[in-house]
């Protein structure tokens, strides 16, 4: 929902076609972000280029690592604390309250090197 602008998405369809007592659920959600160490993603997404059926593309890495991408993560690959980024109540956000730039700081619990960050939220209370 934030990658693809989902969420600004579902406040304009709120702000359109919700009626002026009615519920959105869920009604809040929080976001958060913490860092992961994948070496086998690592791989497939960044040292992949050093090797390309024998070229040496490494020059790709930086744009590679730029994108965002969707994907499913273990939770065993999650070595920080994750950071609570912002609570979000649904029903009362303004569309433009949907781009957030905070400064953050994650806790290591495992010891190794965060290879990428992850950007989640739960709507769970």
């Amino acid at each position: 929902m934030l990658y693809e602008s989902m969420l600004d998405t579902v406040l304009w369809a709120r702000d359109q076609y919700l009626e002026v007592r009615g519920q959105m659920l869920p009604d809040f959600c929080r976001l958060y972000i913490a860092g992961v160490c994948d070496t086998e993603m690592y791989q497939q997404r960044c040292a992949f280029w050093d090797n390309v059926y024998g070229f040496r593309m490494s020059c790709m890495k930086s744009a590679v690592m730029s994108e965002v991408e969707i994907a499913v993560v273990d939770s065993t690959k999650v070595i920080t604390e994750p950071f609570l980024i912002k609570v979000r109540l649904c029903h009362i956000s303004s569309r433009r309250s949907v781009i957030v730039r905070v400064d953050f700081s994650v806790v290591l619990v495992k010891w190794h090197g965060v290879f990428f960050f992850l950007q989640c939220f739960d709507t769970v209370g």
